[in-house]
């Protein structure tokens, strides 16, 4: 899950992946599901077509530096 990172969507059963190639199609055009804030922060849409596209339902900060680990 880290090194691909996947989100599942446990209401609808999808999966969605931080690849969009790997993610459904609309309009011939893979979806994107993922959005790199920077500073290790992503945001994930969990729905088919990619959702709303605002990249909050799902909002992660992984932290290497922190003294509390």
């Amino acid at each position: 899950d880290v090194i691909a990172r996947k989100l599942d969507n446990l209401t609808t059963g999808a999966t969605y992946w931080a690849f969009a190639d790997a993610n459904e199609s609309v309009g011939g055009k893979p979806v994107n599901h993922l959005w790199n804030y920077g500073l290790n922060t992503y945001g994930w849409e969990d729905t088919y077509g990619g959702g709303d596209q605002d990249f909050n339902d799902m909002t992660v900060q992984l932290d290497f530096t922190s003294a509390y680990g």
